[in-house]
């Protein structure tokens, strides 16, 4: 089964990043009371973390190369574009728990949970099913390598 997008915490992160970027021009208060910066950083901890499960337990190179490009993208340059922006920690995190707590309703008005869509992540990148959202856009393409040859170069693997 494919994970929907908004099963994630990452995207819903991501898409405050994107919120944020849009509007913090036009507002203050945004500015100053909705900067995602904590959350891309406990996300970023969260990937890294399954960024070493993930080479224990396949250390396929394209695979950890391609959850690599996804953090870069999805972690690092926010955060980089972020850098001049300075985070209002305790209302920050606030903002972070209410929308993991929203998050989480949105999930169970789904009949499911955090710890489901945490295994079937894990398992679903582990495992090379491509459930994911990134993982189907990129890792199908990048792993049909395997199947051309070694990576384009000698006879084919299978």
């Amino acid at each position: 089964m494919k994970i929907p997008f908004s099963y994630l915490f990452s995207y819903w992160i991501f898409a405050w990043f994107v919120f944020y970027c849009v509007a913090k021009d036009f507002s203050k208060t945004i500015k100053t009371h909705l900067n995602p910066t904590i959350a891309l950083y406990f996300a970023l901890i969260e990937n890294l973390v399954m960024l070493l499960i993930i080479t224990i337990k396949n250390p396929k190179i394209y695979i950890i190369v391609y959850f690599i490009i996804t953090i870069f993208l999805f972690k690092i340059v926010p955060l980089w574009y972020l850098r001049n922006d300075a985070p209002n920690i305790p209302n920050d995190f606030l903002v972070l728990i209410a929308l993991f707590i929203f998050y989480n309703l949105y999930l169970y008005s789904q009949n499911t949970n955090i710890i489901k869509v945490y295994k079937q992540t894990a398992s679903s990148i582990i495992h090379e099913r491509n459930e994911t959202p990134a993982f189907a856009l990129g890792v199908g393409e990048v792993g049909n390598l395997r199947y051309r040859g070694t990576y384009g170069i000698g006879e084919p693997t299978v």
